[in-house]
């Protein structure tokens, strides 16, 4: 049957089937099952060379969605990080800060957010948000001897305090930090 397909005739298929060999342009979606258990896909997407993998993107919804009815929606591994790699990170430019570049050199991250943007005065740019309505909007939780659970920075050393101990003066309540909040330096909270 293969052999009986002429070449005008597989130019023909060609507008009308998915190519193998080289790219598609899908109008409707594309559908995927599999119920082969922990550890399978149905649409796996692999990138060599700096490419990416899998990639959604939409005008106005989500890029990316994942749900799950008993398990993890979204879960982003770095199989072998270095300094600088992350399993998931959230980015609100088209390139990272110039902090995260430095942090980069030392750094590993589970979940890393990250803002290049600069506050407008119309909008503030967070790296990281946690809301709840009558929930903890953040939760920190480690079983160190030696390393702090939540460590704050701000590397300005002329700019605000990173956490101010002073409640007359503190937008936020903080409490336990440990040492007294200079500019520039790290404030450990216990």
């Amino acid at each position: 049957m293969a052999s009986d397909i002429t070449p005008a005739l597989e130019g023909t298929f060609d507008s009308v089937y998915a190519q193998l060999g080289t790219a598609d342009v899908f109008t409707g979606f594309i559908e995927a099952s599999q119920a082969a258990g922990l550890g399978n896909a149905a649409i796996i997407g692999f990138g060599t060379n700096g490419s990416i993998g899998t990639f959604g993107g939409s005008d106005t919804g989500f890029g990316a969605e994942g749900v799950s009815t008993a398990g993890v929606g979204v879960v982003g591994i770095s199989g072998n990080p270095t300094p600088g790699d992350t399993g998931v990170l959230g980015l609100t430019a088209e390139s990272y800060s110039n902090t995260h570049a430095n942090d980069a050199t030392g750094l590993i991250a589970g979940v890393w957010g990250d803002t290049g943007d600069v506050d407008s005065g119309l909008s503030q740019y967070v790296a990281v948000i946690g809301t709840a309505d009558s929930g903890s909007a953040g939760f920190f939780n480690n079983n160190s001897a030696s390393v702090a659970a939540v460590d704050v920075i701000n590397a300005n050393g002329t700019g605000i305090l990173a956490f101010d101990d002073n409640p007359a003066i503190q937008e936020g309540g903080v409490l336990g930090t440990a040492g007294a909040p200079t500019a520039g330096n790290s404030e450990d909270i216990f």
